[in-house]
């Protein structure tokens, strides 16, 4: 870090403050705890769930929440369409969105495997 970089950021000015970043699968207890570790040091901090629907303690400010298939392209494709007119271009986007089958691995379907990538 430069000596110029280094007075930015003591003056308070944090370039991080401005940007947007993307956390996709933000409805498991793994992707809200990557939004709480990133909301306080990005301006905007943009959230995709499926099922899980965002608790109280996600609704703060700076974090916004976007329901997404991620299995889905159209979904998908819509989704990150509505990016950059909404809260600018991502700088950052974390994949964390994953499904859970809870049954032994030896018993899994071709179905359940196929679920499972397409997530």
């Amino acid at each position: 870090m430069s000596s110029r970089d280094d007075r930015d950021l003591a003056a308070g000015d944090n370039p991080a403050a401005t940007r947007t970043v993307v956390v996709v699968g933000s409805g498991s207890s793994l992707g809200r705890s990557i939004v709480k570790l990133l909301a306080p040091a990005y301006g905007k901090v943009v959230c995709t769930y499926h099922a899980s629907e965002p608790g109280a303690d996600d609704k703060r400010e700076g974090i916004f929440h976007h329901r997404v298939d991620v299995s889905d392209a159209g979904s998908v494709k819509d989704f990150f369409a509505s990016l950059g007119p909404l809260y600018g271009d991502p700088y950052a986007v974390v994949f964390v969105a994953g499904v859970l089958i809870e049954k032994p691995l030896l018993f899994l379907s071709v179905e359940d495997w196929k679920r499972s990538l397409d997530v």
